[in-house]
């Protein structure tokens, strides 16, 4: 069973005498799997499967955010502006241009501008929604 690095809408569990494949390093891309036997328990883990249901751009290349879990606040993006495709940004008029795209889940912006749920979310609440919590039966 291979631990996925993006949230699950399901929790999975392992008996004991299973393997469990988790992959190291930031995020799935960034490293090796390796194999861990289950030993003495099962093993349940659970992911945040996150949306967002509102978002306001703010000035000085700040965004507001509601997330489904309840939490709220302000991301500021200034540090991406002038990079890469984020140079669209250096018109402030298209950074205020930010809305939800209803079939990626993103925050978007004209040009093909997407930034995802769980790297808002990180931003915001310093919480890796991609990250299992694990707990013991």
């Amino acid at each position: 069973m291979l631990c996925p690095c993006n949230p699950v809408r399901e929790p999975s569990s392992l008996a004991v005498g299973s393997e469990f494949r988790i992959a190291q390093g930031k995020g799935w891309w960034g490293g090796q799997a390796r194999v861990l036997p289950v030993i003495h328990a099962i093993i349940t883990m659970e992911f945040i499967m996150l949306e967002i249901l509102e978002a306001k751009p703010l000035a000085g290349y700040k965004l507001w955010i509601r997330f489904s879990d309840g939490r709220t606040g302000e991301v500021n993006l200034s540090h991406l502006v002038g990079k890469g495709v984020f140079t669209a940004w250096e018109d402030p008029e298209t950074f205020k241009e930010a809305f939800l795209d209803s079939v990626g889940g993103t925050v978007a912006w004209p040009g093909d501008i997407q930034l995802c749920p769980d790297s808002l979310y990180e931003e915001l609440t310093g919480i890796r929604p991609d990250a299992p919590l694990v707990s013991r039966a």
